[in-house]
């Protein structure tokens, strides 16, 4: 293997390795992936592709350093009722694309319920193979 591909391909497996490891520990905050976990639990429970009303008004806590951030942030999906304005709850959607919610429903149904650990793993096994393959196709050009 070339020294400039190896080096190439260490750096993009250890950068994977520490963004996975920081999501562990809760450093990037869960934003639309809440969203996206919440369509997959109605799709899996038979409620079809909607959110539910309990994400206007959140049972979980945000981490201190970010209370304000988060709180402000529900005040207005509150104030909108919905999110982006038009992802209001309890109402069947189609604003964001199916594919992922779908995908984290099958881990969630793997996994015997929510679980984003299960998620970041099938994300990281996921863009492992990616790596794997374009380094493949790199070595094979070469």
């Amino acid at each position: 293997m070339k020294p400039m591909l190896r080096r190439v391909l260490i750096t993009a497996l250890v950068a994977r390795a520490v963004v996975f490891l920081l999501s562990l520990r809760g450093f990037f905050p869960v934003g639309e992936g809440r969203v996206t976990a919440n369509l997959a639990e109605n799709l899996l429970s038979g409620n079809g592709y909607q959110l539910s009303a309990s994400m206007l008004y959140p049972e979980e806590r945000a981490q201190d350093r970010h209370v304000r951030l988060h709180e402000a942030g529900f005040a207005f999906y509150r104030e909108v009722n919905g999110f982006y304005g038009v992802l209001v709850p309890e109402q069947p959607t189609m604003f964001l694309v199916p594919g992922y919610p779908v995908f984290k429903a099958f881990l969630f149904m793997l996994a015997g319920g929510r679980s984003y650990t299960v998620v970041r793993l099938a994300q990281l096994a996921l863009g492992l193979l990616l790596q794997l393959g374009g380094a493949k196709h790199l070595l094979a050009d070469g």
